[in-house]
């Protein structure tokens, strides 16, 4: 089974997650961040730790105050070549978040 989940960030605390699925037999995994980091928050970037496919899509951020917002590119593309079967959209204050959405309500 072909699983994409979409993030913000790649948060530290959900590596482990991440990685016990891509290990799970039958599972094919796919982690997309919409950025790097988020302005609002103190993360590094832990990809040492990462045993999984993931991709961290271009983009341009901006930030003002308590609101961060990302306009990447992209995601349509990779959405089409890897084709889940199952897409975990990670919230809903990020473009990307609602471009997945309505990818998926289409297929």
């Amino acid at each position: 089974m072909r699983v994409l989940i979409l993030k913000d960030i790649l948060s530290p605390y959900r590596i482990p997650l991440f990685n016990a699925l891509a290990e799970r037999e039958g599972v094919q995994l796919r982690v997309v961040a919409v950025s790097r980091s988020d302005p609002r928050r103190d993360y590094d970037f832990h990809e040492r730790e990462f045993r999984f496919a993931w991709n961290l899509l271009r983009g341009v951020q901006l930030h003002r105050g308590p609101r961060w917002v990302v306009f990447n590119r992209g995601l349509g593309a990779l959405l089409r070549r890897f084709d889940p079967q199952v897409l975990v959209v990670g919230g809903w204050a990020q473009p990307a978040f609602w471009q997945a959405i309505v990818w998926a309500r289409r297929r």
